[in-house]
C-alpha cells in the first residue's frame, strides 16, 4: 500500500501526535545523532510533505517532545504539591512522580540525559529549570510548614541524587531492585530536606536504606 494511500486513510487523524509517538520510539531506539527524518516517517507512516508541514527539522520536533514531557513533569509536580497532604508526604509523592515520568519515559529518557552535557542545548537547560523549580516548590513548602528555608545547596545535591537514582530504575529491570531504588529515594530525600525535629517524629516509617542497589 502506498504511503499516498495510507496517508489519506488517516485523515481526521492527529498526525502531529503519530511524528512524536513515532519519533519517540527511533530517538528511543538509535540515539538522537544516529535518527533520520527518514526513520521517522517510516515508523509514525506520516508523509515527508506531513512532516515538513509540521516542523522544520529532526531537531524541532526532538525539541517539542522536550518541551511537552519537561511540563507533563512539573504539572505532575504541582498536582502533588496542591494536595492536602502533610509536607514529608507531599515529599515522598513528588519523588515519587518524579520517578514515574523517568520510567515512563523510558529509551527516550536516556537520549534526552545524553544532551545535558552539552551546556548549550536546551536539553540542558530544561534540566536546569525542572531542578530549580521542583527546589523551589520544595522550600516553599517547607518554609509554610516549619518557617525556615532550606540550603539551595543541599536540596541541588539531593535532587541530584534522585535523579541518578532514576537512572538506575531504567537500568535495573528486578521489580525487588526497584523497590529498593525507589525507597532510597525517598530516603534520600527525607534524611537531607526534613528538619531533624520532624524525622524524628518520621522514623518508624522511615524508608530503610538498602545497603546494597
Amino acid at each position: 500500500m502506498s504511503q499516498q494511500l495510507v496517508q489519506k486513510r488517516r485523515r481526521g487523524r492527529d498526525l502531529v501526535a503519530d511524528l512524536k509517538c513515532g519519533a519517540r520510539a527511533v530517538f528511543g531506539r538509535v540515539g538522537y545523532e544516529d535518527a533520520t527524518v527518514e526513520d521517522i516517517l517510516v515508523a509514525s507512516q506520516v508523509s515527508r510533505h506531513s512532516f515538513y508541514r509540521l516542523f522544520r527539522s529532526k531537531t524541532d520536533l526532538f525539541d517539542q517532545l522536550l518541551e511537552e514531557h519537561a511540563d507533563d513533569l512539573m504539572r505532575r509536580i504541582r498536582g502533588v504539591v496542591a494536595t492536602p497532604e502533610p509536607p514529608w508526604e507531599k515529599l515522598r509523592l513528588a519523588v515519587e512522580a518524579y520517578l514515574d515520568w523517568i520510567c515512563e519515559l523510558g529509551p527516550f529518557f536516556r537520549v534526552v540525559a545524553s544532551q545535558y552535557a552539552n551546556p548549550d542545548s536546551l536539553a540542558n537547560r530544561r534540566r536546569r529549570g525542572i531542578l530549580e523549580a521542583f527546589a523551589r516548590l520544595i522550600d516553599e513548602e517547607h518554609h509554610i510548614a516549619f518557617g525556615d528555608r532550606l540550603d539551595p545547596i543541599l536540596v541541588g545535591a539531593a535532587l541530584t541524587s534522585i535523579e541518578h537514582l532514576g537512572f538506575r530504575l531504567l537500568e535495573d529491570d528486578e521489580p525487588a531492585h526497584a523497590e529498593r531504588i525507589r525507597n532510597l529515594a525517598v530516603f534520600v530525600a527525607w534524611r537531607v530536606l526534613a528538619p531533624h525535629s520532624l524525622l524524628l517524629q518520621l522514623n518508624p516509617v522511615l524508608p530503610k536504606a538498602p545497603s546494597t542497589v
